[in-house]
């Protein structure tokens, strides 16, 4: 893994650890110091852009609850609940919690569990001051949470109950380790970074409420930020306090390592403090959604990126295909006037597209010629035809005939008229629809269907 950047804010200072982790070794690289106030200045020139902090909170809600037994998504539920109701005054919160174990409550099994809530005004002015120079935290959580992984890691509390604490100017900050799970914080205030008598009573009185309403009996006090070798250790507290010794997973290069034990401990332990990140659910989701549009402006990018190059390869393609049309024109002189000859004849096809098209329809139509073949018994004496009408139905043809019967007497004109439509009824592919004669005149309609043979 690359380098690494862990903040921590402690009191009114911030300290900087410049480290990378590899293979659970942490090699701090260079350490810094400053105000406060100077933080700005330095998030301005620092090039990174992913920090990993952590904060010493004044204000925070802990303590230990028994739940009925449920699932983790359930549980969590249960835990945020558990929160608003010991806590009125915490509405807008992130937490973390941990399962300590089950124990039997009335004969009945119990969920024992420690959760560490901030209010999330304070975690958003933290997550602002990066966010103002495009700088993103990656993980945000108390010191005490990181230093008990660095405790975790070292065999002074390996199978122990141990109190461990902090010193600052400010304050100390006091918390429980048993199974090397958090599970008691306490911070209390204090003058200057000497361990003083009033501290020692701080210590005496914690242990006293581990004992008595924990039910839990630390074995030893460990000064978790104090010098190895120190010889300013507390004598007069009821159990014994040693100094932590630092894991041999740590390699500083130079700096006092128990000065930025925080940042160090939070670099050492990231992998597993993802878990318990504090970071609101807005930001997180303000992060993801960040990711996701550039990644996909990268995408987008490497598209046209891609599509200019598939032009470039090509272009030397069509740049030769141009050259080789250019030389062909060149080698038939010809061809512009042999192209214009070919619309002019084109143009004059064109204009007999619609007689080609009504002569198609015709000779397509069904049984015309075989239609008119049938009437093969015209013309006939006193019988004349003025017009033969076709339509085309699917299967058949409608004949529309008109014409006229000459003769001097009513009697040849029904002769001549019945003999016309006898030789009609004869042909079998024809069939009468209608006929009319008019005697005044001697003209007459018929309408035949004829259908295919």
């Amino acid at each position: 893994m690359g380098q690494q950047i862990a903040v921590s804010f402690e009191d009114e200072r911030v300290k900087v650890v410049y480290g990378s982790l590899r293979k659970g070794t942490v090699t701090v690289q260079k350490t810094v110091t400053f105000k406060e106030e100077e933080l700005d200045h330095w998030l301005a020139v620092e090039k990174a852009r992913h920090f990993i902090v952590v904060c010493q909170f004044n204000a925070f809600f802990s303590d230990t609850v028994l739940l009925p037994p449920a699932k983790d998504k359930y549980l969590a539920k249960m835990v945020e609940a558990e929160i608003r109701k010991k806590f009125p005054e915490c509405k807008d919160f992130s937490y973390f919690f941990t399962v300590l174990g089950t124990k039997e409550a009335g004969l009945r099994p119990v969920k024992e569990v420690f959760f560490y809530a901030v209010d999330n005004g304070i975690l958003r002015n933290i997550v602002e001051r990066f966010d103002r120079f495009n700088k993103k935290v990656t993980l945000l959580c108390p010191d005490v949470l990181a230093l008990s992984h660095m405790v975790q890691a070292t065999d002074q509390a390996t199978g122990k109950t141990t109190l461990c604490m902090t010193t600052t100017e400010g304050g100390r900050t006091l918390f429980l380790l048993k199974g090397g799970e958090l599970r008691f914080i306490r911070a209390v205030q204090s003058l200057g970074s000497d361990i003083h008598e009033m501290d020692v009573d701080n210590i005496n009185m914690t242990i006293s409420f581990c004992r008595q309403s924990l039910r839990v009996d630390p074995h030893q006090l460990v000064l978790v930020n104090a010098p190895e070798g120190t010889c300013q250790l507390p004598s007069s507290t009821i159990i014994p306090s040693v100094p932590l010794t630092y894991p041999s997973t740590i390699c500083c290069a130079g700096g006092n390592l128990c000065e930025y034990i925080s940042p160090t401990s939070a670099l050492l332990a990231a992998p597993k403090l993802m878990v318990n990140n504090l970071l609101p659910r807005n930001i997180r989701t303000a992060y993801r959604q960040r990711s996701l549009l550039a990644a996909g402006t990268a995408m987008f990018v490497l598209g046209i990126l891609l599509g200019i190059g598939y032009l470039a390869l090509n272009l030397g393609e069509l740049s030769f295909a141009r050259e080789k049309l250019q030389s062909v024109r060149r080698e038939t002189p010809g061809i512009d006037a042999l192209l214009a000859d070919y619309r002019n004849r084109s143009a004059s096809l064109q204009q007999l597209t619609s007689y080609v098209t009504a002569v198609n329809e015709i000779q397509a139509a069904p049984g015309i010629q075989q239609a008119l073949a049938e009437l093969k018994f015209f013309p006939m004496e006193g019988v004349t035809i003025k017009s033969v009408q076709i339509k085309s139905d699917k299967d058949s043809l409608q004949l529309h005939v008109t014409g006229s019967v000459a003769a001097r007497t009513f009697a040849d004109m029904r002769g001549s008229y019945q003999k016309l439509l006898n030789n009609i009824k004869k042909i079998p592919t024809m069939s009468m629809l209608s006929e009319d004669l008019n005697l005044r005149d001697g003209t007459f309609t018929l309408a035949i269907q004829f259908s295919k043979a």
